[in-house]
C-alpha cells in the first residue's frame, strides 16, 4: 500500500504541474469502465487444474477466472503544439470479480465422488497509472474521430482462494499487490468536445505475486507444512476496456 501512494503522489503532483502551468490548454475527463477479460485471464480453467497431496489446490498456469468488470478513473489531456495532439496521464480503477465454478467441478472430479469440494475466490483490483498520446480528427462541428496509445504500470491486487473440502478448509491463499508495466490502445468518439465513447485493449504484463498459502494436513496429509510462502505465482492479465466519460473542462 506504501508504493500505491508513492505512484498516486507523484501523479497527482504532475497533474498539478500541469493544471498550473498550461491551464488554457488541459483538459479533464472523468469516466466508467466496462471490461472484458482477454486471454488467459478470463479463463475459466487452466489445462494442468489439479489437487496436489503436498502444495495444495493448483488453478492452473496463468490462468485469472476474472469475470467482465467495472471501474471509474480520470485523465488530464494536455495539447501539444500539432494541432489535434494531446499528451495523456490517466489513473484508473478497475475491479474483475472471479468464476470459480469450472474448478470447482474439475476438482470434485478429481477427487472422487465421495468428497465434497467448495472454491471460493475474491476480487481482482487494478490501478493502471499510463500516460500517452491521443489524436482527434474532426470529422463535422461537433463529432470528432480519436486514436490513444498510453503505458505505464498496473499496481494490481490478486483474488484470495479458498478450497474447503468436506467442511474443512484444505486451503487458504493471500497474495500481496505486484505492479508490472502495461500498455494500452484504442479508438473512440467525442461529441461536442464534452462526451468520449472509447473502446481499447489494454494488456498490462504477467505480474507476479507473493503471499501465504495454508494447508489442512487433515485434507492433505502429504504436506511439508502448513504455511508455505508463495513466490512469484505469476498471472497473465489483458481486457477490453469500453469507455464513457465526460469532460467537466
Amino acid at each position: 500500500m506504501k508504493q500505491l501512494f508513492v505512484y498516486c503522489l507523484f501523479v497527482t503532483l504532475m497533474c498539478s504541474g500541469l493544471l498550473y502551468s498550461q491551464d488554457d490548454k488541459v483538459s479533464l475527463l472523468i469516466a466508467g469502465f466496462g471490461s472484458l477479460p482477454q486471454g488467459d485471464y478470463g479463463k475459466s480453467l487452466g489445462e494442468d487444474a489439479k489437487p496436489t497431496r503436498r502444495f495444495g489446490f493448483d488453478f492452473g498456469e496463468h490462468v485469472g477466472l476474472a469475470k467482465p468488470g467495472v471501474g471509474l478513473g480520470g485523465e488530464l489531456n494536455t495539447q501539444l503544439l500539432t494541432d489535434g495532439l494531446g499528451w495523456i496521464v490517466s489513473v484508473r480503477y478497475l475491479l474483475n470479480s472471479t468464476d470459480p465454478s469450472a474448478v470447482q467441478r474439475e476438482f470434485n472430479h478429481q477427487m472422487g465422488d465421495s468428497m465434497n469440494v467448495i472454491a471460493e475466490t475474491g476480487t481482482w483490483h487494478h490501478i493502471p497509472v499510463l500516460t500517452g498520446f491521443r489524436y482527434s480528427l474532426n470529422v463535422t462541428q461537433k463529432l470528432a474521430v480519436t486514436a490513444m496509445i498510453q503505458g505505464g504500470i498496473n499496481i494490481s491486487q490478486a483474488p484470495s482462494r479458498k478450497v474447503i473440502v468436506d467442511g474443512i478448509i484444505a486451503e487458504e491463499t493471500s497474495l500481496k499487490t505486484a505492479r508490472d508495466f502495461g500498455y494500452e490502445f484504442g479508438i473512440g468518439l467525442e461529441w461536442a468536445d464534452k462526451w468520449n465513447l472509447e473502446v481499447s485493449y489494454a494488456d498490462f504484463g504477467v505480474p507476479r505475486y507473493e503471499g501465504t498459502r495454508k494447508l489442512s494436513e487433515i485434507v492433505l496429509p502429504g504436506i511439508a507444512a502448513r504455511t508455505n510462502a508463495v513466490l512469484g505465482e505469476e498471472r497473465s492479465i489483458s481486457m477490453i476496456l469500453v469507455r464513457l466519460g465526460y469532460y467537466i473542462f
